[in-house]
């Protein structure tokens, strides 16, 4: 396997382990989001607390991805901030090209159900200041 190769693999894996994160945030938040209705102080610290260990975690992946991008981008002689999901899916070799174009879409889904929930919340924030 060739140095670019290698580089589009690791990537593509940490980009799926920062998926799952956060994934595993968007089910914190809504579960957050039950407790404030239900009023469960403790349950809604212990999430707190669960979501800033993720949120650590993956600002440490996320020096990881930008590190894999320099990298990436300097085989490729381009920009680090050309190498969006969407030229990444068409830039790589299959099956690795498949993999960062469900990344991409996956990512757009995370984003939509991430903005839906916290409007929710602010939501219900606001009204129960009322």
């Amino acid at each position: 396997m060739n140095h670019e190769h290698a580089l589009y693999t690791d990537l593509l894996t940490l980009l799926r382990e920062m998926l799952s994160h956060y994934h595993r945030l968007l089910e914190l938040t809504q579960r957050e989001q039950e407790t404030l209705t239900a009023e469960s102080l403790p349950t809604f610290l212990e999430m707190t607390t669960q979501k800033e260990i993720l949120i650590l975690e993956l600002s440490v992946m996320e020096e990881g991805r930008q590190l894999l991008l320099r990298k990436l981008a300097e085989q490729l002689d381009t920009s680090p901030a050309e190498l969006t999901l969407r030229a990444l899916s068409q830039l790589a070799p299959e099956p690795l090209a498949v993999g960062f174009h469900r990344c991409r879409t996956d990512l757009v889904a995370l984003i939509q159900a991430i903005e839906q929930v916290n409007a929710q919340k602010t939501m219900l924030l606001s009204s129960s200041l009322d």
